[in-house]
């Protein structure tokens, strides 16, 4: 079967970068392009001075480089769910205050070209309320399945059902490969040992998990033997890979729009160190999705 899949990128795997100021926006851009992919997801409070009021100079700038370096716009990265905004001042937002700040997501995306917003979205009044401004915008409002996630869980059978009885063609999926991660993964786990949890914690904590102990069982076995916070939270990242059923992605598929390609460590052998690629791409180029996986 042809595989029609395209590659991008998320921005976020420069943030390091730019943070630092080692790379421009537009530096972030040729790198992807240097690397052959082309789908360019972007995250508009790290990378865009005053993104909720884009600058016309701004967007011909943005299309300048889509040009000049043969790249797509694919996505708008939005961090905000329905109360991160507001959550370190204390209060919870009115549906008004949180449709306004979605608004200004989808505004984002529609100028910049990019098909979808990855969003965080789980209040579904939120959600109804949405619709017809993504509608409106022509721009798919996308929920991300991540780790620790699964495809099965409420809150995306509530999207579908809610796709369902709006008849909205402005819903979708963005499925991250980090849910199809089969074992702790060893540079977050040495990284872990770093920050202060024992290796021998983190050993036997994997023997536990392999072992079948449940969360329950594994905190109330490590807590009076934990030194440290750093140890807990090497015993939670042990126990919290809880691989997907690659087969569930099946029924999904009609309204993915897109992944993450989640790459913690490849190998030698062009291999991801803790996560299994081979049996979910089988389902995915199956299905004959055409969309973008973006690494980050």
């Amino acid at each position: 079967m042809e595989n029609k899949i395209k590659l991008g990128v998320s921005l976020y795997s420069y943030q390091d970068e730019f943070f630092r100021r080692d790379m421009t926006l537009k530096d972030c851009i040729e790198a992807v392009a240097d690397m052959g992919a082309e789908g360019i997801e972007i995250l508009p409070e790290e990378m865009i001075r005053d993104c909720f009021h884009l600058t016309d100079q701004f967007v011909d700038e943005w299309f300048s480089w889509m040009d000049e370096y043969h790249t797509v716009p694919v996505a708008v990265d939005g961090f905000c769910d329905e109360n991160g905004l507001w959550k370190k001042m204390g209060r919870t937002p009115s549906l008004e205050d949180a449709v306004m700040v979605q608004k200004r997501y989808v505004d984002i995306a529609a100028r910049l070209g990019c098909r979808y917003i990855r969003t965080q979205i789980r209040d579904m009044k939120l959600l109804e309320a949405m619709i017809p401004y993504a509608e409106e915008k022509n721009v798919i409002l996308a929920l991300e399945i991540h780790a620790p996630g699964h495809v099965k869980d409420q809150i995306n059978q509530e999207w579908l059902e809610m796709k369902e009885k709006t008849g909205t063609k402005n819903l979708g999926f963005i499925p991250d490969f980090g849910i199809y991660e089969t074992k702790a993964t060893p540079i977050i786990m040495r990284q872990c040992i770093r920050d202060g949890c024992s290796a021998e914690i983190v050993s036997e904590a994997e023997e536990k998990k392999a072992a079948g102990w449940s969360w329950e069982e594994m905190k109330a076995y490590f807590e009076p033997k934990a030194r440290t916070s750093g140890d807990m939270d090497g015993v939670w990242r042990v126990y919290n890979v809880q691989p997907d059923d690659p087969e569930d992605l099946r029924r999904l598929m009609p309204h993915v729009v897109g992944f993450h390609g989640k790459f913690w460590n490849m190998l030698d052998d062009l291999t991801e160190e803790s996560i299994d690629y081979l049996t979910p791409m089988k389902v995915i180029i199956e299905s004959g999705f055409d969309g973008y996986i973006c690494s980050e």
